[in-house]
């Protein structure tokens, strides 16, 4: 016989008992009415009285089982109850054993009882939260309660009366019965409303009971004498109101104990993890709250040290503020796991350079390793690839604090670092990675191995005192590595060193870096062009865009703002948007949702890329959410935004073009000019004067930003000041101004963030670096750039007559956005000898003459211009 069938047979054979128990019973109660009623009625208050005698019992005598403790509460009530009932009975007509004036003294007791017991369902719901109950203080309140009724009923003679001989049924007692009935429909539904805590047996049971004693009262307001039907069925339901709660102790104190620690365990585990959400919820959102006072702290000492002539004084700063880091450190390993906890902990999944941060890593510690008399080593195989696709940020974490830890320990000899394939399978999509930390320091005992990746751990208890340290570091860098598909592990002998192993995989790269043979600014042979409109408020931005893409035989249109955006993909229909996402007017976000609601009406899809600066990996994620197709960072790496350009932009769009093969370069002697890195300007804007052009521009618009920023933060405009130093952000990268990009990314955040009191601090550093860029870029004119003699260029006609039909266009508009990029185009194609005159004329804005010059040029190069 299987295991179901006999649950089956065995449920079957109680359910049989159990209706031949009420069989029984109910056969029991009519025999007796039939010899009267008074036989009937002191049977049934018997069985209900026997009944609430043993439901105390058992309660109290299970009462460990009951976390919950409503159904200990109910038991006591029902001790109580089972007093007043015997009472009740004894004083009943014909019993003749407590003789009391009239009939009314038993009516009265019943109703008073009913009262006690509605109210008492009322209250046991809110007995579910207390994890423990004072016992003598309920037992002294019932105790109280109980006296007071007979007091008032035999002694004063003050409780209202119930029944009347040949009147009947008083009605205060018809009303207190629909009160009671009330009483416990309230009761129901809070105990329903907490069925959580409940076993659904157990609960049915409690919901089937309070039934019947509504039932019970109903039948109660509806007899006339003391003998008649109504009064008969409400004693019926009385006893089986009393059965169910039986039932209910018996199953969760006897049949089911064990049922009810499992579900109070459920629920105690349920809302143990809703409070530790909360909790690292919390934590996680403490972040700004948190980080605001020690930032405040930090920046101001950083400010007092620069500020500071005397030695000794910078000396007590400098301690300060490695106390402060120090502290902001552990805040942050905290708040990192409580993210994990939480898991709020997302990876970033961006193209990133492995081997430049394994360097990176070990670069913060040479100086300490140097100050220690340590040799601090690192080495990766030639097999691992340059580019991978991961969380680079969080990878750094893991060495830092493998590394950091190595250092910290090791008094003598020296840490080595590895990287090399993991020997566990890759594919064709992800690539194992196995990093090791090595080191001399002093070594982990064997039976602190298993207990060193626990949180607040470390090797012994005299570490935190020697090493200081949270205990956090190993415990985030485990679960940082677990995030990442990884497993990390260690081997160690106590007193001569450690080594530390994890793996992690990460996907492989779709765009492999370029190596530096690779990079001799040629473009691509084939690609497609596209008509694209560049929607973006900062000019150089735009420029920059323009003249790239142009070179790529892209057609641009230029849009200011997101309204402009919008119109012009309704009137010039592009097959790509370039977006900014800050702009005046309405922002790319705004554009994007109008243009997709536009889309929708018109059944075509447009590719549309997101242009912006230093927004993390959640927020991409949001614009990608929100319609975008894909997102590219400021500054703008042109390879990149052409390789997303064609991932993104689906295949039949655009026309196929073939870029000739040319050298466009120069052979230049750049300026060194201080804060500016003129050969990365010159490699991302291909033409020197365009450069120069714009870094002018620059120092024009934003040499005075500084000041204006330190206005508006002081006036709390924080989000004005963060829209100057979010076009900052952008634009100084697109320059390369090498002092300036790193502090305005930072200085965003810290607006971004609130924390305007190191906000200050880096804006008083960036009035300094914009004074010195300034007079750098003011010095440019000064400086003469040699360049070789004219090259031999070989002509690509369909190319220079498209550049020459654009460019008259632009002349007879008048419109200088186009000029400038077809210009430098057009300088591309021909030599300088051919556009000498056009040139010049345009720097001297007689677009006229310009306009009869390119007319001699084509007619010079033999292009036919009959299709204008």
């Amino acid at each position: 016989m299987t295991h179901d069938t006999q649950h089956i047979t065995g449920y079957s054979a109680g359910l049989l008992r159990i209706v031949l128990l009420w069989a029984l019973i109910l056969s029991a109660l009519y025999i007796s009415s039939l010899f009267g009623y008074l036989v009937f009625h002191t049977f049934a208050e018997l069985f209900s009285i026997v009944i609430a005698f043993t439901i105390f019992t058992l309660s109290y005598n299970t009462r460990r089982y009951m976390k919950n403790n409503y159904l200990f509460f109910i038991g006591i009530t029902y001790l109580f109850l089972a007093i007043v009932d015997t009472l009740h009975t004894l004083t009943y007509k014909g019993m003749n054993v407590i003789h009391t004036q009239g009939v009314g003294s038993a009516t009265e007791l019943w109703v008073a009882a009913r009262y006690v017991e509605s109210i008492s369902f009322l209250a046991a719901p809110f007995f579910l939260f207390k994890e423990k109950i004072n016992k003598i203080l309920i037992f002294t309140i019932y105790s109280a309660v109980t006296l007071l009724i007979f007091v008032s009923i035999f002694i004063w003679h003050t409780f209202p009366a119930c029944y009347v001989d040949g009147f009947g049924l008083t009605p205060f007692k018809k009303t207190s019965e629909y009160i009671i009935c009330l009483i416990l429909v309230a009761s129901m539904w809070l105990l329903l409303k907490n069925k959580r805590f409940f076993d659904k047996d157990i609960l049915r049971l409690l919901t089937a009971s309070i039934a019947f004693t509504i039932l019970t009262e109903l039948c109660f307001t509806l007899y006339v004498g003391l003998y008649d039907f109504m009064n008969m069925l409400g004693h019926f339901s009385k006893v089986i109101s009393y059965y169910f709660i039986y039932k209910a102790i018996i199953v969760t104190g006897i049949n089911r104990p064990f049922d009810l620690m499992f579900r109070d365990l459920s629920v105690s585990k349920e809302e143990a993890l809703k409070a530790n959400k909360a909790k690292s919820d919390f934590m996680a959102n403490m972040s700004h709250e948190i980080r605001t006072p020690m930032n405040t702290i930090i920046g101001m000492t950083e400010l007092a040290m620069e500020m500071s002539a005397l030695e000794k004084q910078k000396e007590y700063l400098s301690i300060v503020k490695g106390a402060a880091n120090s502290l902001l450190s552990i805040i942050n390993e905290i708040l990192d796991i409580m993210k994990i906890e939480s898991g709020r902990l997302e990876l970033e999944r961006i193209d990133f350079s492995v081997k430049s941060v394994l360097e990176a890593a070990c670069d913060m510690f040479i100086v300490i390793a140097k100050k220690k008399g340590l040799s601090l080593n690192y080495s990766i195989s030639s097999d691992v690839p340059d580019e991978l696709n991961g969380d680079p940020t969080r990878l750094r974490q893991i060495l830092i604090n493998l590394t950091g830890n190595a250092i910290k320990y090791t008094t003598e000899g020296g840490v080595d670092v590895t990287l090399s394939i993991s020997d566990d399978q890759s594919d064709d999509e992800y690539m194992n990675l196995l990093f090791s930390v090595k080191d001399t320091g002093i070594g982990i005992a064997a039976d602190r191995k298993d207990a060193i990746f626990e949180r607040f751990t470390q090797a012994d208890s005299s570490t935190t005192r020697n090493y200081g340290g949270s205990g956090l570091g190993l415990t985030i860098s485990r679960e940082l590595v677990h995030l990442m598909n990884g497993r990390i592990w260690m081997e160690s002998e106590l007193g001569v060193g450690s080594a530390f192993f994890f793996t992690v995989k990460l996907k492989k790269s779709k765009t492999a870096l370029h190596t530096a043979d690779s990079k001799q600014h040629t473009l691509p042979l084939s690609k497609r062009r596209f008509k694209t409109l560049i929607a973006d408020d900062i000019e150089e931005n735009i420029i920059l865009l323009q003249i790239r893409l142009q070179q790529y035989g892209h057609t641009v249109i230029v849009a200011r703002n997101g309204l402009e955006a919008v119109e012009c993909f309704k009137r010039e229909t592009p097959d790509l948007i370039l977006m900014d996402i800050q702009m005046p007017v309405m922002d790319g976000l705004e554009a994007t949702r109008q243009i997709r609601q536009l889309q929708s009406s018109e059944d075509r899809r447009i590719t549309i890329i997101a242009l912006t600066a230093g927004v993390m990996a959640e927020e991409k994620a949001a614009y990608i959410a929100k319609g975008m197709d894909a997102v590219v960072d400021k500054p703008i790496d042109i390879e990149k935004l052409l390789s997303t350009i064609e991932a993104s932009v689906p295949e039949g769009v655009g026309e196929v073009y073939t870029v000739p093969v040319r050298d466009t370069e120069t052979d230049m002697q750049l300026p060194a000019l201080d804060g500016i890195d003129m050969n990365k300007g010159i490699s991302v804007w291909k033409d020197i004067k365009t450069y120069k052009k714009a870094l002018i521009g620059f120092s024009d618009k934003y040499s005075n930003a500084a000041e204006k920023i330190i206005l508006l933060i002081e006036n709390d405009e924080i989000d004005a000041a963060y829209a100057i130093v979010h076009s900052l952000t952008g634009l100084t990268g697109i320059l390369s101004l090498t002092d300036v990009y790193p502090l305005v990314r930072e200085l965003s955040q810290l607006l971004k963030e609130r924390n305007l009191s190191k906000a200050m601090g880096h804006t008083i550093r960036l009035k300094e670096l914009l004074v010195k860029v300034t007079e750098s870029i003011n010095s440019i004119g000064e400086v003469d750039v040699v360049e070789d003699v004219e090259k031999s260029v070989e002509l690509d006609i369909p190319v220079v007559k498209e550049i020459i039909l654009r460019l008259l266009k632009s002349f007879e508009a008048y419109n200088p956005d186009v000029v400038e990029p077809a210009l430098l185009q057009l300088q591309g194609a021909v030599s300088r000898r051919q556009i000498k005159w056009v040139k010049r004329y345009v720097e001297e804005l007689d677009f006229v003459k310009a306009k009869e010059e390119t007319i001699k040029l084509a007619k010079e190069l033999r292009i036919s211009l009959d299709t204008m």
